[in-house]
């Protein structure tokens, strides 16, 4: 037995489709085996969306309400659908959301016998969010525990014993630097952020990378028109920020246009 946890998010409609259709076109017959309602008084993923979603906004600081996970068996073990639902509702009571709402949907379109879990993080009477902080860790040591308990061959995580897994094949992180695609490559080559200590010739442009780097390219920036001195060279800089341009000091000569470029003369 092995659990996947995926990134919560605030789509509940969006993994109901995915639960029902999956990312192939056309959708396989025996994709959908059976599914579960667990305190929702359907097992319609479309209506359990819905109905997550109401109960989610009665949380003002959970954003990210959505939680996905999976229970997979191996190949050679065919559990019954009986089975998997009661690990299904095991695992939930084991990881405190045993009064979370969730649907619980068990899939046949794989070799191996699997399971999908759709689960609310608001609780539907506290209104409070379960928290997330080292889900795979417990995951894991409930798939342990149940595993020993149903006799069905335990999967051990590799970041928890590295001795049982360090011969298994791996997948390479999502932010591995030989998964990056070319064209992305080439963009930061040719948008280069300055570092201080670098002369600046002429007009410095954002890069076009994440909202965040933007956000360190202009604090950067701002620093510097703030902190140089009246009798250096006339430095140009972009800002890209609102409150960064509205701290921008009129006498220093920025000017915030429509392109968020500021010149100091």
């Amino acid at each position: 037995m092995l659990a996947r946890v995926e990134p919560a998010h605030n789509n509940f409609k969006a993994l109901a489709r995915y639960l029902v259709h999956g990312k192939a076109r056309p959708t396989s017959p025996d994709r959908v085996a059976w599914s579960i309602g667990h305190n929702i008084p359907t097992d319609d993923p479309e209506l359990a969306a819905i109905l997550m979603a109401a109960t989610a906004e009665k949380s003002r600081r959970c954003k990210n309400a959505a939680y996905h996970m999976t229970i997979n068996w191996h190949p050679d073990e065919k559990p019954a659908p009986e089975i998997m639902q009661e690990i299904a509702l095991k695992t939930l009571e084991l990881a405190g959301l045993a009064e979370h709402q969730a649907l619980v949907m068990g899939h046949g379109d794989k070799p191996h016998a699997h399971l999908h879990m759709m689960v609310n993080r608001v609780h539907p009477g506290t209104g409070k969010a379960w928290s997330t902080s080292h889900d795979y860790k417990r995951f894991d040591r409930i798939m342990k525990l149940l595993a020993d308990e149903h006799g069905f061959l335990y999967v051990p995580g590799h970041a928890f014993e590295p001795e049982a897994t360090d011969e298994l094949p791996k997948q390479p992180g999502r932010k591995a630097r030989q998964n990056r695609s070319p064209a992305r490559s080439v963009r930061r080559a040719s948008h280069p952020v300055p570092r201080p200590g670098q002369a600046d010739d002429g007009m410095v442009s954002c890069s076009p990378g994440s909202r965040q780097s933007r956000r360190r390219h202009s604090l950067w920036l701002w620093a510097r028109c703030r902190h140089s001195n009246s009798g250096s060279r006339p430095l140009t800089c972009c800002v890209t920020v609102p409150a960064l341009r509205a701290a921008c000091r009129p006498e220093r000569g920025h000017s915030a246009n429509s392109r968020c470029r500021a010149t100091r003369q």
